[in-house]
């Protein structure tokens, strides 16, 4: 895997003409997105040697997988900002604005695309961050270990909704352009049996949201 690799080639050149007979407009836009975000992610902070990508076309959905042979993504952003477990890592990708690179990237990409799709997972080493329908997040331990990290992102061939509304979802008032909204659901910041009691679990839910004008907590189980 060559840091020269261009995504925006990748995609013009393999991805879209397998996909493309296949999906309406709001698919394809979601997709090349999707791809491009994920895909650049793994080449510039994997620190792996290889990517693959696999595409499955079913009746009514895209199955979209990339997938390196690095670091592992929750591993490496528990290491950078110094966390004290992985799963605090996931907790943060949800959050938004959240990239080891600042130089390079705005820590938007995974934001957004997790919320575009249908279905979104990443799974690296022995967890899975999972989410799907209205706003439903999972956070999964895996007993056997993944090497590097895999992302799977599903999409309707059909679908009516649009990259363009997802944006707006999270931008400011009318004149106010730009990520300025977050979303972040609650139960990222439990472990299994827990319940919000302690101020280091609120320390957690609270990390960074200076960086938003408007925060949501999600209670919803």
């Amino acid at each position: 895997m060559k840091p020269s690799l261009a995504e925006d080639r990748i995609w013009v050149k393999h991805i879209r003409p397998i996909v493309a007979p296949f999906i309406g407009a709001n698919a394809n836009d979601i997709l090349n997105y999707g791809f491009s975000e994920i895909f650049n992610n793994a080449i510039d902070h994997s620190e792996g040697s290889m990517v693959d990508v696999i595409i499955c076309i079913f009746w009514k959905k895209v199955r979209l997988t990339i997938r390196d042979n690095g670091t592992g993504i929750f591993d490496k952003i528990q290491r950078y900002f110094m966390l004290d477990d992985p799963r605090h890592a996931l907790l943060e990708l949800a959050k938004g604005k959240l990239t080891s690179d600042p130089e390079r990237h705005t820590g938007e990409g995974i934001f957004f695309t997790c919320r575009m799709f249908d279905w979104f997972s990443i799974r690296s080493r022995f967890l899975s961050f999972i989410r799907y329908g209205d706003d439903d997040w999972l956070l999964e331990d895996r007993k056997k270990e993944l090497e590097g990290t895999s992302v799977t992102m599903e999409i309707s061939r059909d679908t009516e909704r649009t990259s363009r509304e997802v944006f707006e979802k999270y931008a400011g008032e009318a004149n106010d352009y730009g990520f300025t909204r977050t979303h972040v659901p609650v139960n990222l910041a439990l472990y299994e049996g827990e319940t919000l009691v302690s101020r280091s679990q609120a320390k957690r839910l609270l990390a960074r949201v200076d960086r938003f004008r408007e925060v949501l907590l999600d209670f919803k189980d």
